[in-house]
Formats: structure tokens, C-alpha cells, sequence
């Protein structure tokens, strides 16, 4: 792993890492990465993280825990992206 190599993954990297995670519907994985990226990498989630988690919580039809997401984590709560990854 990169981590294993004393590689530190980007805010670019963590974003294909959550993207992938939630195409294959790897829920709990994107919520840890999401919730610990500043304690294992350094830098705080940015809008398209959160994207990417409201993304693993939509496909598996967590639709509630998605828009309590969106509301505790998400600061432009009117950004059109959040709410057709949610539909």
C-alpha cells in the first residue's frame, strides 16, 4: 500500500479512492477514510469527498443516513451536485 511505501495520498487520490469504494458499494470504508483524512493524511475533506460519501450512502439506499449526512457535513447545502447524487 502507499502507506506501506511512506507515500502520502493527495486530496486527488483519496477522491479515486472514495469514488471507487462507493462504485463497489464499500460503505463503512468510506465513511472511515472520510471521518479520520485528517488524522491519516494531514488535510480536511472537501465538498468532493463528501460527494463521493453521499454517493456509497445513496447506491445502497442508506437515503436517510445520506441527507443527515449532508446536513451535519456539507456547507453548501444548496449545491445542485449533492442533491442529483442523492436522486
Amino acid at each position: 500500500t502507499m502507506r506501506n511505501e511512506g507515500l502520502k495520498p493527495d486530496e486527488i487520490t483519496v477522491i479515486s479512492l472514495l469514488s471507487g469504494w462507493s462504485h463497489v458499494a464499500c460503505v463503512q470504508e468510506c465513511l472511515d477514510v472520510y471521518y479520520s483524512m485528517n488524522k491519516l493524511f494531514g488535510f480536511n475533506p472537501v465538498f468532493e469527498h463528501q460527494a463521493c460519501v453521499i454517493d456509497a450512502l445513496s447506491r445502497v439506499g442508506r437515503l436517510d443516513e445520506a441527507e443527515y449526512f449532508i446536513e451535519k457535513e456539507v456547507e453548501d447545502k444548496n449545491n445542485i451536485i449533492i442533491w442529483i447524487t442523492i436522486m
